[in-house]
C-alpha cells in the first residue's frame, strides 16, 4: 500500500491547465499534490500520455477515469471527516 498522496502533474506554462490542477486540488481538499512542470517536460509527457493532466501514484501514471478514481479515494475520508465535523457542529449549536 502507498501511502503518500498522489501528485497531479500539470505543464506551469499553461494558464488553463494551472487553474485545472488548482480547481481539482481544492475540490480534493488537499488530498492531492501539485507537480509542475516545465514546457519541454510537460509536453514529452503529455505526448506520451494524450493527456495534458496527469496524475502519479508511486511508479504508476494514470489520466481520464483511473486518475479520477484514485483521487476521488484520497478525497473521500477528508469529505466525510468535513461532513461529520458539520454534523456535530450543527447537532451542537
Amino acid at each position: 500500500m502507498i501511502l503518500d498522496r498522489p501528485t497531479l502533474i500539470f505543464r506551469a506554462t499553461c494558464p488553463r491547465c494551472r487553474v485545472a490542477a488548482t480547481a481539482i486540488r481544492v475540490l480534493t481538499l488537499g488530498g492531492l499534490r501539485l507537480g509542475p512542470l516545465d514546457r519541454t517536460s510537460a509536453d514529452a509527457l503529455a505526448e506520451r500520455m494524450r493527456a495534458k493532466l496527469i496524475l502519479r501514484y508511486g511508479d504508476d501514471l494514470r489520466t481520464g477515469v483511473r486518475a479520477a478514481v484514485t483521487g476521488l479515494c484520497h478525497a473521500a475520508p477528508r469529505w466525510i471527516f468535513l461532513a461529520g465535523l458539520l454534523l456535530v457542529l450543527g447537532i451542537f449549536q
